[in-house]
């Protein structure tokens, strides 16, 4: 994304391969360092974290511009899931290709904390001077339910 759009969604309207919800992954938040996300006022137990993403910014193309890395850190409940998280590689080196990554994560004090963090790594200036940061398409948290069945 460009440094001087001060908007900090980013758009495309290209199709999505490995996706049957394309739609969910043509827009995305980015942040040039961190985006932190809260769930307040749920109930305690465990729950499955779903994150979306998909590579935009970087096309699959043999120019300059295709050698940008978006890199970033995944905590959820302050517990790192993944270190140096790169969308485009996890996508076994496409862009607009959907990701999901998924966690089963403890919720207490009915608090839920996601948390992605450029630590430093990937691109800052190329295609052109931007934020490269951190970029998600979605996200749900879902309670694990248990049934009893008796």
């Amino acid at each position: 994304m460009d440094a001087n759009n001060g908007s900090y969604i980013i758009h495309s309207p290209g199709q999505f391969l490995n996706t049957l919800d394309p739609e969910l992954f043509q827009n995305a938040r980015m942040s040039p360092s961190s985006l932190r996300y809260f769930g307040i006022g749920l109930e305690n137990g465990n729950y499955t974290v779903t994150l979306l993403f998909a590579e935009f910014d970087f096309p699959d193309t043999q120019s300059w511009k295709s050698r940008g890395r978006r890199v970033f850190d995944i905590y959820v409940q302050g517990e790192r899931k993944e270190q140096n998280f790169d969308i485009r590689k996890a996508a076994g080196g496409k862009s607009f290709t959907a990701v999901r990554k998924q966690y089963t994560v403890p919720v207490t004090k009915n608090f839920l904390d996601i948390h992605l963090f450029w630590a430093g790594k990937g691109t800052c200036c190329i295609p052109t001077q931007g934020y490269y940061g951190p970029a998600i398409s979605a996200l749900s948290a879902t309670p694990s339910i248990s049934l009893d069945l008796k």
